[in-house]
């Protein structure tokens, strides 16, 4: 290990040296460029400020590696010019390598003037920049050093708006009572105009529907001394009076069959009034009261942005249109504001069909397939349905239980209907979105031909609806499965009676509970370099069946402590699972993917075990890549090397899961990318299990049962679909003993890998 390091070193120093030869007699190559502040008083210059003035530095020098060497401008020089755009050489010198990035092309005047702005637009508006080129003949590079100097900024004394003689500049006055400036605060451009564009947000809000943020603007006295200004906001002369008053919302119209390539066939064979709406009608298929009850815009009400973009939301939201837009014109006789909404229908029916191949590196392989049928406006009331149906077998080829099989099936059908039914009116929730009731219904059956078949039913009833565009709840008050054991084999019955835990979590049992999600999800948004995604889940069964079964047999609640339903025993526990994903940008090609994920299950009242469908796993193309699914815990438990069960890992399930993943992903050329990752974690028992010693959590040890792997990974993302590669190799074995569990020394000997549709997170 040693020797490759040296020789590292020695690589990089050849590739240090061999990029200055490259340069043309007159060529400086450019090393990047630094800032010296020179303070005048004291206090603290923010790293917001710090980050500005980086911004405008450009270009960016070629980037190093170590400190030491330029590995894509030593590409790019080492490389001979290509014949062509394309090939072997081609990618190497333009897509691996870098041209070299040189002083001739930097513009440190400009640079020094767009410094100067950024400081004066923070409100250090006798700050000074300037600069110097550091150059280093012997090596021919060079830098640029700027210097700032500058003084405490200014801040505000006194805010000035509009004398209120118009209705427009009264409501612009009541505005400022939630100003995002306030007397005390630096001066900063970028507040001021946050701060116009909330008062343009209100006054839109408000019927000024031709208002803008540009009709205002803010005027600055700086010559009042002691580093202290006034500011005084203003609005434009020369506009429109139009554009300066209140507009009401004349009738409405409503174009459910828009078509956008064909104007002319948008004229109404029919027309219906509805709520004050005028609702056109195209041989629609959606009932005109489901669309009506969605429009915020009421007629005869002044016009509001957050009216129209609720409007919008909701139609959207409905998923039966394609295209929603609300146009406006102005009815010059009762100068009103007449909207005129277009929706252009969606595909109503659509079917989908996948073949898939599934490779496991627990050896099973075989065919799939996933086909799915959606119905958009089912009953004419922007109903949702959808049947989704999938199965697979799969084969063991390799491995001491070569031969092992397996298929899976299952079947499911959701219906969401956008509105909240319920006994009370709900409407405050339902103001910006439209909220969903759904009804879901499912069967699948897991068959090891050579162990058992598991089967269940589930059946739920819940709600969906959006805060923000951020903040998503899923509700479902009513969750039921009824899991059934069948056709088990006397091998897996062997198994089971050894262990009465693992028994007791395969035994025929009805699941009745009430799950809750809350998602917070700004990846959509775009606005950031870095995203972040949550997901909690809460999922308690059995309580409400406890006390409807106890009151049925005139029992105190909790009193018998074996509860049935139809004979079969429900099962009762608490479960709570949180999901954390966090995405670092570097740019388009590149990024850091992370997620955190810990859940722990407490089987109450009725049972001793969580049922095997709501237990914890872990290992696999999805988990800890390192390791095969389901292989790995809990805790420090080791399955027997002649345990009878083979690859089916039936006891490596656990209560609790805490899971951490991070990978650098990054373009390689074209649809072919890359990634380097480390994954850890593992599962453990709630209460300890004698016959799986080593398995029960322990807040001072499990951070020494923590599994550890790393690996590369491969991935082909044509954009429509990914196929992922994942190679990877163990870190840390926790099954083995204290000592030994780092398995260094042996890395590259066993590794794992992972073929799969799609990113792991």
């Amino acid at each position: 290990m040693k020797k490759y390091f040296q020789f590292l070193f020695i690589l990089l120093l050849f590739a240090a040296c061999n990029n200055k030869k490259h340069l043309l007699e007159n060529e400086i190559l450019y090393t990047g460029a630094e800032i010296e502040y020179q303070k005048n008083e004291d206090f603290k210059i923010s790293s917001a400020l710090n980050a500005e003035l980086e911004e405008v530095i450009y270009p960016e020098p070629n980037q190093m590696l170590f400190g030491i060497a330029r590995p894509k401008l030593w590409l790019y020089n080492v490389t001979k010019e290509p014949k062509k755009e394309k090939g072997l050489r081609h990618w190497l010198k333009y897509k691996m390598g870098a041209k070299p990035v040189l002083m001739e092309s930097t513009n440190p005047d400009r640079i020094e003037k767009l410094m100067i702005n950024r400081l004066y637009n923070n409100g250090h508006f006798r700050a000074k920049v300037s600069y110097e080129i550091k150059r280093k003949e012997a090596k021919k590079t060079a830098k640029v050093l700027y210097t700032v100097e500058l003084d405490q900024a200014y801040q505000i004394d006194s805010i000035f708006y509009p004398q209120a003689q118009t209705e427009l500049e009264l409501r612009i006055n009541q505005l400022g009572e939630d100003k995002l400036i306030k007397s005390g605060d630096y001066y900063n451009l970028e507040q001021l105009k946050a701060e116009r564009d909330r008062i343009s947000d209100l006054l839109r809000n408000d019927g000024f529907y031709y208002f803008e943020p540009n009709f205002l603007f803010f005027q600055v006295d700086s010559n009042l001394g002691n580093r202290k200004v006034n500011v005084y906001l203003n609005i434009k002369k020369n506009i429109k009076k139009d554009y300066l008053s209140i507009k009401e919302l004349g009738e409405i119209y409503l174009y459910p069959n828009f078509d956008l390539r064909n104007s002319e066939s948008n004229a109404a064979s029919d027309t219906i009034h509805l709520n004050g709406t005028n609702y056109l009608m195209l041989d629609s298929s959606i009932r005109p009261d489901i669309v009506s009850q969605t429009i915020a815009l009421k007629s005869g009400t002044n016009y509001s942005k957050k009216a129209h973009d609720n409007t919008i939301n909701r139609l959207t939201g409905l998923g039966v249109f394609q295209f929603v837009n609300i146009k406006y014109s102005l009815d010059s006789s009762s100068n009103k504001l007449i909207p005129h909404i277009e929706l252009t229908p969606n595909i109503k029916k659509s079917i989908r069909l996948e073949i898939l191949g599934t490779t496991k590196s627990n050896g099973f392989t075989g065919p799939g397939f996933r086909a799915s049928l959606q119905d958009r406006n089912m009953f004419k009331g922007a109903e949702m349905f959808s049947i989704n149906i999938e199965g697979g077998y799969e084969t063991q080829l390799s491995s001491s239980t070569s031969g092992l099989n397996s298929y899976e099936f299952g079947i499911n059908t959701e219906l969401n209907v956008p509105r909240f039914i319920l006994p009370i009116n709900l409407e405050t929730i339902n103001n910006r979105y439209t909220p969903f009731t759904t009804f879901k219904l499912g069967f699948r059956t897991l068959n090891r031909l050579q162990y058992y078949r598991l089967n269940s039913f589930s059946l739920s009833y819940g709600y969906k609806w959006r805060e923000t565009t951020t903040k998503h709840h899923e509700l479902y008050p009513v969750a039921i499965n009824f899991v059934r054991l069948a056709n088990s084999s006397d091998a897996f019955n062997q198994i089971l009676s050894e262990n009465p835990l693992v028994r007791n979590s395969f035994e025929e049992q009805f699941i009745i509970g009430s799950i809750y999600s809350f998602i917070y999800d700004n990846i959509t948004k775009g606005e950031s370099s870095n995203n972040f995604y949550y997901k909690g889940t809460v999922d308690v069964s059995g309580n409400l069946a406890q006390l409807l079964t106890a009151v049925s047999k005139n029992e105190s609640f909790g009193e018998e402590t074996n509860y049935e339903l139809f004979g079969i025993n429900f099962s009762q526990y608490v479960r709570l699972e949180n999901s954390f994903k966090y995405y670092i940008k570097f740019n388009e090609k590149s990024v850091i993917a992370n997620r955190l994920t810990f859940g722990a299950g407490v089987p109450i009242g009725n049972a001793n075990t969580l049922p095997y469908i709501k237990q914890f796993f872990i290992g696999g193309g999805n988990s800890i890549r390192a390791f095969q699914p389901r292989s790995l815990g809990p805790g420090t438990y080791r399955r027997s090397e002649e345990s009878s069960d083979g690859n089916i890992f039936i006891d490596q399930s656990g209560d609790i899961k805490l899971e951490f993943n991070t990978e650098y992903r990054f373009d390689i050329y074209s649809i072919y990318k890359a990634a380097v990752f480390v994954d850890a974690g593992n599962i453990w028992l709630i209460n300890e299990d004698p016959l799986r010693p080593g398995g029960d959590f322990r807040s001072n040890q499990f951070l020494e049962e923590m599994a550890v792997g790393t690996g590369f990974g491969l991935r082909i993302d044509p954009d429509f679909f990914v196929i992922r590669l994942d190679l990877g190799f163990p870190l840390r074995k926790p099954f083995l003993p204290e000592g030994e569990r780092w398995v260094f020394k042996d890395f590259g000997k066993d590794p794992v890998l992972n073929i799969a549709i799609g990113y792991p997170f």
